[in-house]
């Protein structure tokens, strides 16, 4: 558990929280290095007890730990928010997390600077997808390769225009930074480590659009900048072939689709949780489409697509049913319209 918890971006968030001569109200972010750092030094004999506090009270899927959680997370520290020594204690302790944050660059644009319609002259030399990938994209030969091309768009345009929003670089999203190999380039050059962050240097802010970072891709922020809703669908299509997500049925790759803009690990470990699997690895093969048809086909051969629907949508939500990403993974349930109406505006039967 601890290395998963090593893995994520923790996020504080407190609604209205009132310490004895503090209060904050306001969503705080910090990564798991500064956390694990923060808890040696403050709680030093008792940090594993604190932590494992820490990892028992957030939410699993999204890292997220509320008012009572965080109480919880100082009680086991032996700081009792019952009382004024106590409730001072943890504030404090709150405001040294808060102090241990790591530290980014300007900004290279602004978000006025990159509309959702993209900035052509900035994309010269960007590569959202390879040369063959492109070809079936702009020209599909076969009713599976048309189908898979509309439900895609349908399935980028809908995310895009309903929760991804446009250009931006806020420092609590790790994919805004600028990357090598997935770690953080600090601004002298030198390249860092998610688990033990600088704090005395300051890492270098890229940004994010449409979803598609400037970290994991690790593309110049001109060309995140740069790209429209054209060049976003073109990128998810490379990744959708690359990663074998039309080797599952049609009827069940919006969801696949959707989910995967969140990371490509992170449908890897929807799909094991739904499937009962352990398969590694983030390009879909036998281990997953043999669990799949096991589950999902009955004797005679039908495909229960509202009921896989159901499942990954359901994997993929948060525990808070407050969060919007609960609400977009239940509304990811209807995406299930995509294969028909893309049947029938290419009239497949």
């Amino acid at each position: 558990m601890r290395e998963f918890i090593e893995m994520k971006k923790i996020f504080l968030i407190f609604l209205t929280v009132c310490f004895a001569n503090m209060h904050a109200g306001k969503c705080e972010y910090f990564y798991s290095s500064s956390l694990e750092r923060t808890i040696t030094n403050e709680f030093a004999e008792k940090a594993s007890a604190v932590m494992d506090a820490y990892i028992t009270n957030m939410d699993p899927d999204t890292g997220e730990i509320d008012e009572n959680g965080f109480y919880n997370v100082c009680y086991a520290g032996g700081y009792d928010v019952a009382t004024e020594k106590g409730a001072e204690q943890c504030a404090n302790f709150l405001e040294k997390l808060q102090d241990d944050k790591p530290k980014y660059s300007a900004p290279k644009y602004s978000a006025a600077q990159c509309p959702k319609s993209g900035v052509p002259a900035l994309t010269k030399g960007c590569k959202y997808i390879s040369t063959n990938n492109l070809k079936v994209y702009n020209n599909p030969a076969t009713d599976a390769e048309k189908l898979q091309r509309c439900i895609l768009i349908k399935t980028v345009d809908w995310a895009i225009d309903n929760y991804e929003g446009g250009y931006q670089h806020t420092t609590n999203d790790r994919g805004s930074t600028i990357c090598k190999g997935g770690k953080p380039v600090y601004t002298d050059g030198t390249v860092g480590d998610w688990k033990s962050l600088n704090p005395n240097k300051t890492i270098e802010l890229g940004a994010t659009k449409f979803g598609i970072t400037t970290c994991y891709n690790e593309f110049s922020i001109d060309c995140v900048c740069g790209m429209g809703k054209l060049q976003a669908k073109h990128y998810y299509w490379d990744v959708a072939r690359n990663h074998g997500y039309f080797k599952f049925p049609i009827e069940v790759i919006a969801p696949i689709i959707q989910f995967s803009i969140s990371g490509v690990g992170r449908i890897k470990t929807d799909l094991n949780k739904i499937l009962g699997t352990k398969c590694s690895g983030t390009v879909m093969g036998d281990c997953q489409l043999n669990a799949f048809n096991n589950k999902y086909y009955t004797n005679d051969g039908k495909l229960r697509v509202q009921d896989f629907y159901n499942d990954i949508c359901n994997a993929h939500a948060p525990k808070s049913t407050k969060s919007k990403n609960y609400r977009r993974a239940m509304e990811t349930k209807g995406l299930i319209r995509f294969y028909d109406e893309c049947k029938k505006e290419l009239g497949i039967n």
